[in-house]
């Protein structure tokens, strides 16, 4: 299983900043770490690049509108950088769909009562995020959502990165797309087309299916043929 270094210095023989065989000093091994970290950090708010998402739960009391969620947060997990789907669980064990909403600032009545949530908004602060729900629970219920996962940190040269197929290519050719400049270097036209296409790869692999959806109750006598009601 490689190493950070190891997709480090692969990267900086691509980008021509090392010879073949040689090895990074120090401070290039650690400049490459940071520029590494920070590819796979902005990698992790591309939804296309996300190799999966994960199915969260938490306890929600009655009677509570919100609950942060992050380090320190309500919710003591890693902040979601953004939710794709939600529902609700009862005591009964019966789930409840919620819809995800984009604003919360249009809904008049915030604080209003009902036995099972119809929506669900983030708020997206950093570093501790917040969850809305409307309408409010009036009895306790379990909450999942599913959030992006985030690429995992290298902490140090000797971690050992494990990433899913198609991934470990992407991430070599790209950083050393990313370490190039800070060299003075300029990559080769053929290394440039094999980042982009890894990229563009996995990101066809990750597309999600598109699901057309009607709205039967204000639309249920529309002739889908005609385009007429």
């Amino acid at each position: 299983m490689a190493t950070a270094l190891d997709y480090i210095e692969r990267a900086m023989r691509l980008a021509r900043i090392l010879a073949p065989g040689e090895t990074a000093a120090p401070s290039e091994a650690a400049d490459g770490l940071e520029t590494l970290n920070d590819m796979l950090d902005s990698w992790g708010i591309e939804r296309l690049m996300i190799v999966q998402t994960q199915l969260e739960t938490f306890s929600w009391p009655a009677n509570t509108a919100s609950r942060t969620i992050g380090s320190g947060g309500d919710f003591n997990s890693t902040r979601p950088t953004r939710i794709d789907s939600a529902y609700m669980k009862d005591s009964a064990g019966n789930d409840f769909p919620m819809e995800i909403i984009e604003s919360y600032d249009n809904i008049v009545v915030k604080s209003a009562r009902t036995s099972y949530p119809e929506a669900l908004f983030y708020d997206k602060t950093f570093p501790i995020g917040t969850i809305y729900l409307y309408g409010v629970p009036d009895n306790a219920m379990t909450l999942y959502f599913r959030s992006w996962t985030q690429f995992a940190q290298a902490a140090a040269l000797t971690t050992t990165i494990s990433l899913a197929p198609g991934y470990k290519r992407a991430v070599i050719y790209n950083l050393s797309c990313e370490m190039a400049p800070e060299y003075g270097k300029e990559v080769l036209p053929k290394v440039a087309e094999i980042a982009a296409s890894s990229k563009r790869t996995i990101k066809s692999v990750n597309t999600p299916k598109m699901i057309s959806r009607f709205d039967f109750s204000s639309q249920s006598d529309f002739n889908i043929l005609s385009g007429q009601r």
